[in-house]
């Protein structure tokens, strides 16, 4: 019995690698064919021209650009197997909260990835293009630009899931919001310092445009924490 409850984990963890697989190579494949209006796209934060230094750097940013986009909008489809794969943890009945569940990872991802791209990215990318001097002028590769853009992107939209996990650990028995509120002190040390880990630029305003909404972000995992994680039973049953 064991052996076969062994074997259909790794059936369930085979399928739901390669529907991963294949939406992202579609998704891939889709956002090639966009690979300008993109690139357009990603640049914009930027504000000046990108270069390449190498003959073949300019056709490989296509397919990193696609690369890119293609596990961007396959998030979603992450988290969904992702959840399927974990929900036994907290109910015997997982399924019936996927909507829910995946509903709220994936916006909390494009959220922080939204407030990345129209807030912290343009401050921190100005702060640094700022030390331009009549003597230093910049030329920033694209590929290594893409590179930046993409770890900011998913850095800060992962960041943005912490009051999904806390409530599920919360759920689970796991922490509670008493424990949260305790710690308070200890989880803003670690947000800014991470933050200043995190953050392109060494100024306060972009310290600020990241530690601020994490810090907002715990607070509300403390309130979701407290309202289903503590005044409710786990939900596994």
């Amino acid at each position: 019995m064991e052996r076969e409850k062994i074997i259909g984990a790794l059936e369930d963890i085979r399928g739901a690698i390669k529907r991963l697989t294949l939406s992202f190579f579609l998704l891939a494949l889709i956002s090639y064919f966009f690979w300008k209006s993109i690139l357009a796209f990603i640049q914009k934060p930027l504000g000046i021209p990108l270069v390449y230094y190498g003959i073949p750097e300019a056709f490989l940013v296509t397919i990193k650009v696609a690369l890119f986009t293609g596990v961007f909008f396959s998030v979603p489809i992450l988290f969904r197997e992702l959840w399927v794969s974990i929900s036994p943890l907290f109910t015997t009945h997982g399924r019936r909260y996927s909507l829910p569940v995946v509903t709220s990872a994936s916006l909390l991802f494009y959220s922080g990835a939204a407030i990345c791209y129209y807030l912290l990215l343009p401050a921190g990318i100005n702060f640094l293009v700022g030390y331009e001097t009549s003597h230093i002028k910049p030329a920033i590769s694209v590929d290594s630009y893409i590179s930046f853009f993409a770890a900011f992107i998913f850095g800060f939209g992962l960041a943005f899931e912490m009051p999904l996990v806390m409530l599920l650990l919360g759920m689970a028995g796991v922490v509670n919001s008493a424990m949260l509120s305790k710690y308070r002190r200890y989880a803003i040390l670690i947000i800014v310092i991470a933050s200043a880990i995190i953050t392109p630029t060494p100024d306060l305003l972009n310290l600020a445009l990241m530690s601020v909404p994490l810090y907002a972000l715990y607070e509300v995992s403390i309130v979701l924490v407290r309202i289903w994680g503590k005044s409710r039973p786990p939900l596994k049953r």
